[in-house]
């Protein structure tokens, strides 16, 4: 017995893997997944980045396609015994009627009355109302009107208002103490500078998307 054990141990030994051999691959080992994991959390964070700017760009195109498209539109009332009716009926930092000539209801021409502002959690608010014909060529707002939300919450200002009015030489109209515009200045209005910072949806400030824009009136005879 003792010589068939001298023949195979000298046939081939095995004697596995020394201790240090055991310890360094689990070194190598360890260094490939910190680089793997290290490398897969960097990209998921960038895919997950990525994606919420992309919502929140699309949140503040969103809104600010459809302010551009009210202001645009922007005309003047005519009213049956008195002067016409300025486009726009009120004009505050965060809140701005006007009427309009962009009517998604149906296929009449006939003007809307457009309202944003901000609902209780600062989401911008649009509120579109339907006009009822009074003679051949005047209107007023008495009819349905329909709310929805355009964006996510808007950033608190700081210092810049959600909404600037400027006259046609593009001078900012004060609105003083009362916060809104007079009469007289809301004829004069001409151009919207519109600042629209929508917030992070995370908690990552840098997330959030702020547009600015400023939007003619081509309609109105200023």
């Amino acid at each position: 017995m003792t010589a068939l054990r001298r023949r195979l141990a000298a046939a081939g030994r095995d004697q596995g893997i020394t201790l240090v051999e055991l310890i360094v691959a689990m070194m190598i080992l360890g260094i490939v997944l910190a680089v793997t994991s290290g490398t897969v959390l960097s990209l998921t964070r960038a895919t997950s980045t990525a994606r919420i700017v992309d919502v929140n760009v699309r949140e503040s195109s969103n809104g600010m396609n459809a302010l551009a498209q009210s202001v645009r539109s922007a005309v003047d009332l005519q009213q049956p015994s008195a002067a016409d009716r300025p486009a726009f009926q009120l004009a505050s930092a965060e809140k701005l009627t006007v009427s309009t000539s962009v009517n998604f209801v149906d296929t009449q021409s006939k003007p809307v009355l457009v309202t944003y502002d901000l609902d209780a959690n600062r989401k911008l608010r649009e509120v579109r109302t339907q006009s009822v014909r009074l003679g051949s060529s005047y209107w007023q707002f008495t009819g349905t009107s329909v709310s929805r939300l355009l964006t996510a919450p808007v950033a608190a200002p700081a210092g810049t208002p959600l909404f600037v009015y400027l006259d046609k030489n593009r001078t900012i109209l004060d609105p003083g103490s009362t916060g809104r515009l007079d009469d007289a200045q809301l004829r004069r209005i001409a151009f919207v500078q519109i600042t629209l910072p929508i917030k992070s949806t995370t908690q990552q400030a840098d997330n959030g998307v702020t547009l600015v824009n400023t939007i003619g009136t081509p309609n109105l005879p200023r």
